[in-house]
């Protein structure tokens, strides 16, 4: 029986940040059927802002107008078993969403790398899962004088689309997903008591999603920001939609007419874009004197491993985050696995209550 006095949790895991992280996780609680709440202090879904002029890093990542699915990355093109298992999660969860008759916005399209150099290319041909390409199998918009290679596998979503088929998928499963509320402070007890813009919730596990929202405050793990810059070039025909992304150093994604270019940035202004316009047209020299129709400017945050961080901080708070450039490949993977102890940790607890 309930010791008196003991305070009933208003839900079971308070998730906090509606980025990518905090969406799938919220997802993979709710379908496990743990009583799930999410709050974000954003109005709502973030999507792309900005002209082309300058201006401070200060978008979310969730924000990006496309984002590559590409386990095989690096120089090497080698692919961790981590990353091949988030993409085989994300598509399952697309697959999941689509059947729902929700649009996810994820594109099956495989993705190329182009050779830099004929050493590259030999390096590659040891590769399991990937194509070899020749210069004459890619795409005519693309220069690939020493070829490269295909990840059949792979593809690209549309951020905005993915977080809004999640959130609805969540909410479907009974999730509550509540923005415009900011998290004040933490009050640790038999439940953990989260002040809220709007008042407190009472949590049994509240999971902190933050992304690069005051990473740099957090002294175990220690993490890093990582500045980013993505800009899109208007071509002068369209390519379709069915294209594969070129991944690499940088990312390029084509979507009818427009080409999404993004990678890293040092300035924060125009310079940056110039910078990821003279690497692009690298690969696609159609985008040398292709006109900017839009920029992202932003920051992800990422341990220097580059390993995504899910680690418990004190009995109640967990971090989830720390993605990088990895979080739409491996935010289904890593939720999924942290939805299941976070479920068992509440039904270990509750067991407990019953017994008492």
């Amino acid at each position: 029986m309930r010791r008196p006095g003991r305070p009933t949790p208003d839900c079971g895991v308070l998730v906090v940040g509606g980025g990518v992280a905090g969406v799938s996780l919220a997802y993979a609680l709710a379908r496990r059927g743990v009583d799930t709440m999410l709050i974000d202090r954003s109005a709502g879904t973030r999507e792309v802002a900005g002209g082309a002029g300058g201006g401070d890093f200060h978008q979310a990542a969730s924000s990006l107008p496309a984002a590559l699915l590409n386990p095989h990355r690096g120089r090497t093109g080698r692919a961790s078993a981590a990353d091949l298992a988030g993409l085989s999660a994300f598509w399952k969860v697309a697959s999941r969403l689509e059947a729902a008759g929700l649009a996810p916005g994820a594109h099956r399209s495989g993705v190329l790398r182009v050779a830099s150099s004929s050493r590259q290319r030999d390096l590659w041909r040891a590769l399991s899962g990937p194509l070899m390409l020749a210069a004459h199998d890619f795409p005519a918009h693309v220069s690939a004088k020493y070829g490269g290679l295909l990840v059949p596998g792979g593809g690209w979503v549309e951020p905005g689309p993915w977080l809004r088929a999640l959130t609805t998928a969540a909410q479907a499963l009974g999730a509550v997903v509540d923005h415009g509320v900011e998290l004040l402070s933490l009050t640790h007890g038999d439940v953990v008591a989260a002040e809220t813009s709007t008042g407190v919730i009472r949590a049994g596990e509240v999971v902190l999603c933050l992304g690069a929202y005051d990473a740099q405050r957090l002294r175990l793990p220690e993490l890093e920001l990582a500045p980013g810059v993505a800009a899109t070039f208007e071509l002068e025909h369209d390519l379709g939609r069915d294209q594969p992304p070129l991944a690499g150093s940088i990312g390029i994604v084509f979507a009818g007419s427009r080409a999404f270019v993004s990678g890293g940035a040092l300035t924060g202004d125009d310079a940056d874009v110039e910078r990821l316009r003279s690497s692009a047209a690298w690969f696609v020299p159609s985008l040398a004197a292709a006109r900017v129709t839009s920029v992202w400017r932003g920051v992800r945050a990422r341990r220097p491993s580059g390993i995504p961080v899910a680690r418990r901080l004190r009995s109640g708070l967990t971090l989830f985050g720390a993605l990088g450039g990895r979080g739409f490949l491996c935010s289904s993977s890593v939720a999924a696995g942290l939805a299941t102890h976070l479920a068992g940790q509440l039904a270990h607890r509750s067991a407990d209550r019953r017994s008492v």
